[in-house]
């Protein structure tokens, strides 16, 4: 029987380099299969999956955030033109029936009849000439003053309608996908945009309550500015040009 020899330390060293060189190749193999797009030369593994997707996210976000200001946008024109043609009819019903009811004090009284007190018949005739014209005159009070309910209605109506498409707004936005970058500006613009509303609802309260609309035009004024930067923020977040006109009332 021939005499065995162990391996000699070399040796075995050798044959565990080989395990290994083995091993390496069988899962470099597998990884080969399974994840080709991996290996590929010149990609990163970014670039193939969430690169583009990304860029494709931040497109929607930016074409839906600017889609849903354009519609706040035209939401507000009518309204506020029922405002300024209210208001500007307003002024004028108050004045209107303001005349008409000094008018009627005065013909009421019968003090234009005075020079004929020595004459019945010239006093009475007079007398009952300064009622019929006191009388159309107070008619002509009343339908200013229907007016002028009418434009206060139509105020309040516009202030709503302008509160309602602040609302609308603030609901779209919170539905827009936003990047986690950018939740401090969107945070902010949706903050002003509460304050803005509620100045609005507190215009329709006072409005209501017979208060002019001027009661509340100061807070609507700061309000809307706080907005106008915030909107100006979002767009320098966004990378976008600012709005020309902000979208405020």
């Amino acid at each position: 029987m021939p005499d065995y020899f162990p391996p000699t330390r070399q040796i075995r060293q050798r044959r565990r380099t080989a395990w290994i060189v083995v091993g390496i190749l069988a899962i470099l193999a597998v990884i080969f299969v399974a994840f080709p797009s991996s290996l590929s030369p010149g990609k990163h593994p970014d670039q193939s999956s969430n690169g583009p997707s990304t860029t494709l996210a931040l497109s929607h976000v930016v074409s839906t955030y600017e889609a849903v200001l354009s519609q706040y946008q035209a939401a507000l024109a009518p309204p506020n033109a029922v405002i300024a043609d209210a208001t500007t009819d307003l002024a004028k019903q108050q004045a209107r029936a303001q005349n008409d009811a000094a008018a009627y004090s005065a013909h009421e009284s019968g003090s234009a009849c005075a020079g004929n007190a020595l004459n019945p018949g010239l006093y009475q005739s007079c007398l009952t000439s300064e009622q019929q014209t006191a009388a159309s005159v107070l008619s002509d009070e009343n339908v200013a003053n229907d007016a002028a309910k009418a434009d206060v209605s139509r105020q309040v109506a516009g202030v709503q309608q302008i509160e309602a498409a602040i609302t609308a707004l603030t609901q779209q936005l919170a539905g827009i996908p936003w990047p986690s970058s950018d939740s401090t500006a969107v945070s902010s613009l949706t903050r002003a945009l509460g304050n803005y509303g509620g100045a609005y609802a507190q215009t329709a309260t006072d409005l209501t309550n017979g208060k002019p609309i001027s009661t509340g035009s100061a807070a609507i004024a700061a309000a809307g500015s706080a907005v106008a930067t915030q909107l100006v923020n979002m767009a320098t977040t966004l990378g976008i040009a600012p709005p020309s006109s902000p979208p405020t009332s």
